[in-house]
């Protein structure tokens, strides 16, 4: 079994720690936002979003595997979330039986993020994804991650290359061909 570990981490402008049901409020603020899920998800209503933080705030692997909810450190604001979570291929959407307490996911790994829009372009998504690829790799087992963003969120892939991910291509994902940008351990290493 896999021990369980302190899970809130920090950044110089931010704090991220695990998702909660009370983090039901920045859940609706963006998954109600036509533009906030243009390239996520569909835009959803309160009782779905309600619905889905069940399965939101679950966590694997002794706690490394789930959803953080990114907050300013001054202020305490909640501005988005960022994860690591099983990359779902002929589902839409990440297969939460992959998520089990004990164990890490049995195939690849995928980070994502999303941010409130008043928390766009002021490099948020960037600190907070750059945090949760210092925790995998320094904290899991993993020895990759893998990311897929539509062609046409170009914030979302230079967050990534930001982050040392790079274009590998295309790989079938969400149930899709989509572009596949990875970051391999030794990767991570060579530019930290």
């Amino acid at each position: 079994m896999i021990n369980i570990l302190k899970l809130d981490l920090q950044t110089p402008r931010l704090i991220l720690r695990p998702l909660s049901h009370e983090d039901i409020d920045i859940s609706i603020e963006m998954f109600t936002d036509p533009l906030v899920c243009q390239f996520v998800c569909d835009v959803m209503c309160e009782d779905e979003i309600s619905e889905a933080m069940t399965k939101w705030v679950k966590r694997g692997a002794g706690g490394r595997i789930g959803i953080w909810c990114i907050t300013r450190s001054g202020s305490g604001e909640k501005i988005g979330s960022v994860f690591i979570l099983p990359m779902p291929y002929h589902e839409d959407d990440t297969n939460y039986d992959h998520v089990v307490m004990d164990r890490m996911p049995p195939d690849k790994v995928e980070l994502g993020f999303c941010l409130k829009r008043s928390a766009w372009g002021l490099g948020y998504a960037t600190e907070a994804s750059k945090r949760l690829v210092k925790f995998a790799f320094e904290k899991t087992s993993l020895n990759q991650l893998v990311a897929s963003f539509c062609e046409e969120n170009t914030p979302s892939i230079r967050v990534l290359e930001k982050c040392g991910f790079r274009d590998r291509g295309r790989m079938y994902c969400y149930g899709q061909d989509s572009p596949c940008y990875r970051i391999t351990r030794e990767e991570w290493k060579a530019i930290t």
